[in-house]
């Protein structure tokens, strides 16, 4: 098998009637602490939702076969 490390964004959304809703996507980079609360702090203020959590980081996942990796960002490819 082989390893494929990932980054893994989590966001964790506690509603008004208190159920929660969680979303996850594989990214090339995390985001910035000011980026992820920019994504929340908006729908927290109109009362939307009534807490969040979200964290980032590596995963280790093993594979038969190698994924389709995603492709950095246009500016990040060197010239």
């Amino acid at each position: 098998m082989i390893p494929i490390t990932f980054y893994i964004f989590l966001s964790v959304i506690v509603m008004p009637d208190g159920t929660l809703k969680s979303y996850t996507e594989n990214v090339v980079e995390c985001p910035t602490e000011e980026a992820v609360l920019q994504m929340h702090q908006h729908r927290l203020d109109k009362g939307e939702i009534r807490d969040w959590a979200a964290s980032c980081g590596p995963m280790t996942l093993m594979f038969n076969e190698p994924p389709k990796m995603p492709e950095p960002p246009v500016e990040e490819l060197s010239t």
